[in-house]
């Protein structure tokens, strides 16, 4: 009967009954037999549930105090080992880590011996590759992602165009657009061995020599390392096990921004800069972290060198070209069928070829570029021969127009996805390594293509000549321009 008209008693009357119902939980408890175990958080769950009740339904108060305590005891409890399982694997602090201290016997980039170190090895000749892959090093996206993070800096030091787009009008490589050989899921679940990087590394169509060290010695390595260091046009990354330099983790990949010869050092661009910074670590303990057997595949590591695909005498080519990415594929398309829509679209030469450059997909536009001469060493006469080919373009009929066609369109139709020069030289291989007839598909520009072509001479003639040599290889073959796993 008190139960029944509770409702309708005073304040302190129901504060009694509260401390009643919590009695009567115990009573419940006990005849579940769980009061030994019952968790605090159980208790003060049917507490909340028994004083709810009070002020609402004071009849229903023992039945929603039993039912919340007796729910949340019989919730599994995660954090603590089930019976049978052993000991529970240790998980990260909720608040993270904030980077971790550098073991030796690595050497912080930044610190008064990481600086002495530097200035020897840049004294030396040693640190050539560095500026460039420092201009482009990238913190990677995800903790799996030391493979993709190496390779994007690699490609973005190399200035590999993606031929797509990253953000806005912007043609720039990230981790998400090397998708393909391996889903970016699986990476970033279980990351990249060795074959699987190497995969991924060629389908973006550059030249890959990559070597395990079971077919390396550590005199090889250490030839390589040298010969990378001391120049900018290829990166050199490795794959090593972290733990052989007594770091935490296990497998990872980095580029590699340096050699001291003096003290045999090198220094790893740790491409995962949360967790350590740059650092030079010992030659040969980096050769035992690359011997370290991957669990993943039961292979050792390895190294490789990345560079950008050119001719014999690549030091001494103005015009490099960049496959895989079915860029060719773009660029057949582009000169086959989108063309045909700009033909006579233009009320003059130099408009036709303003539309006909705008309209260059992303792919083709990354195909083709030229190489500033300024950016080479003096080695072999590489520079004066790449500026006197350059002067060549650069006065060619084709090249002129297309400056017109700049300044008196860029600014109502917009500006070009590439160079002037670029296009100019795609245009002039594509016509004879494709067999166009130009008339057809540029028909106001053809007798200006057609005159620019008579007018090469060496050794303009020599840099076209070679990549018309290279587009009809490629379509004879489709060699390169198809995802290396699936080739």
């Amino acid at each position: 009967p008190t139960l029944r008209y509770a409702g309708h008693c005073s304040a302190a009357f129901r504060r009694e009954l509260h401390i009643c119902m919590l009695w009567s939980w115990a009573l419940v408890v006990h005849a579940f037999g769980t009061s030994t175990n019952l968790p605090a958080a159980a208790f003060l769950q049917c507490a909340r549930a028994s004083r709810s009740a009070c002020t609402m339904d004071p009849c229903a108060c023992i039945s929603a105090a039993a039912t919340a305590g007796r729910t949340n005891h019989l919730k599994p409890r995660t954090e603590a080992p089930s019976p049978g399982n052993g000991v529970v694997k240790p998980t990260p602090p909720p608040a993270g880590f904030h980077r971790r201290p550098l073991p030796t016997p690595a050497i912080a980039l930044s610190s008064d011996a990481g600086k002495a170190i530097t200035k020897r090895a840049m004294a030396a000749g040693g640190m050539e590759c560095f500026f460039k892959v420092i201009e482009a090093l990238r913190t990677q996206d995800e903790p799996a992602f030391c493979g993709l993070g190496t390779l994007v800096t690699a490609l973005n030091a190399l200035e590999i165009d993606p031929g797509a787009l990253w953000k806005g009008s912007w043609r720039w490589y990230v981790e998400s657009m090397l998708n393909c050989c391996v889903s970016l899921d699986e990476i970033a679940k279980s990351g990249l061995t060795f074959d699987e990087w190497t995969c991924i590394a060629r389908c973006q169509g550059i030249t890959v020599d990559a070597c395990r060290t079971s077919n390396s010695s550590f005199e090889r390595f250490s030839e390589t390392m040298a010969a990378a260091c001391a120049s900018d046009r290829s990166v050199l990354c490795v794959s090593y096990s972290r733990r052989e330099l007594g770091q935490s983790g296990d497998g990872h990949f980095s580029p590699i921004g340096g050699y001291d010869a003096a003290s045999e050092m090198v220094l790893i661009l740790d491409v995962a800069r949360f967790k350590y910074p740059p650092h030079w670590a010992p030659l040969h303990d980096v050769w035992n972290a690359m011997c370290a057997l991957d669990t993943s595949t039961g292979l050792p590591r390895g190294y490789a060198l990345l560079s950008r695909y050119e001719p014999a005498e690549g030091a001494k080519a103005l015009v490099y070209l960049t496959f895989g990415r079915e860029r060719l594929q773009s660029v057949c398309k582009y000169f086959e069928t989108e063309l045909a829509s700009i033909a006579f679209s233009g009320e003059c030469v130099e408009e036709e070829l303003w539309l006909a450059l705008r309209a260059l997909p992303a792919a083709a536009a990354s195909l083709l570029r030229l190489r500033e001469p300024s950016t080479l060493s003096t080695e072999d006469g590489a520079p004066p021969r790449m500026e006197t080919a350059l002067a060549q373009l650069n006065a060619l009929p084709l090249h002129t127009a297309l400056r017109d066609a700049q300044m008196a369109h860029a600014r109502r139709l917009g500006p070009a996805p590439t160079s002037l020069g670029a296009y100019a030289a795609l245009l002039l291989a594509a016509s004879a390594a494709f067999e166009l007839d130009m008339v057809t598909v540029l028909p106001r520009s053809a007798p200006i293509i057609r005159q620019s072509r008579e007018a090469i001479v060496p050794p303009l003639l020599d840099e076209i000549h070679w990549v018309e040599a290279q587009l009809k290889l490629m379509l004879q073959t489709q060699r390169n321009d198809c995802c290396g796993c699936k080739a």
